[in-house]
């Protein structure tokens, strides 16, 4: 799942609220969403929450074609699940690095993230974009579990 994410970010022209809520489900798979406020009276029955995991899919399946649209529907999950705005904002992408993990920029953009002490073979690369991408892509690989 995360090598398949970070592909899609690595080919992103911008970042977007679904890549938002695809980072979030994939660190956080499950985060609980509200699914039904439950009910009353005759059709009394408790809430429900489903994995924001489970929901990735189906809701990519129901998302409108038209641009405009489809942003305002990732938007509506990202915003009931709490997520980050990861994919555009430097200040929530850096939230992705564990605590401790230094990070540096080089001249040409690629992002370096890696963990303390300073050692080569624990540094990842993040070429996207953007920086927030880039960011992400770097997190994101740091992040994956060991083959």
């Amino acid at each position: 799942m995360i090598n398949d994410l970070i592909t899609r970010l690595e080919t992103a022209t911008k970042g977007s609220r679904e890549l938002d809520v695809r980072i979030h489900a994939a660190l956080h798979p499950d985060h609980p969403i509200m699914t039904d406020t439950g009910g009353y009276g005759a059709d009394e029955h408790p809430v429900q929450y489903t994995p924001l995991s489970e929901m990735i899919e189906p809701w990519a399946r129901n998302a409108p074609d038209e641009k405009n649209l489809r942003h305002h529907h990732w938007d509506g999950l990202a915003m009931s699940a709490g997520v980050p705005l990861y994919s555009t904002s430097i200040d929530a992408a850096l939230t992705l690095l564990k605590e401790g993990w230094w990070w540096e920029k080089s001249i040409d953009g690629v992002i370096t993230v890696g963990s303390s002490p300073y050692t080569i073979d624990q540094s990842f690369n993040g070429c996207g974009r953007t920086t927030e991408l880039s960011f992400c892509i770097a997190a994101l690989k740091a992040r994956r579990p060991v083959e």
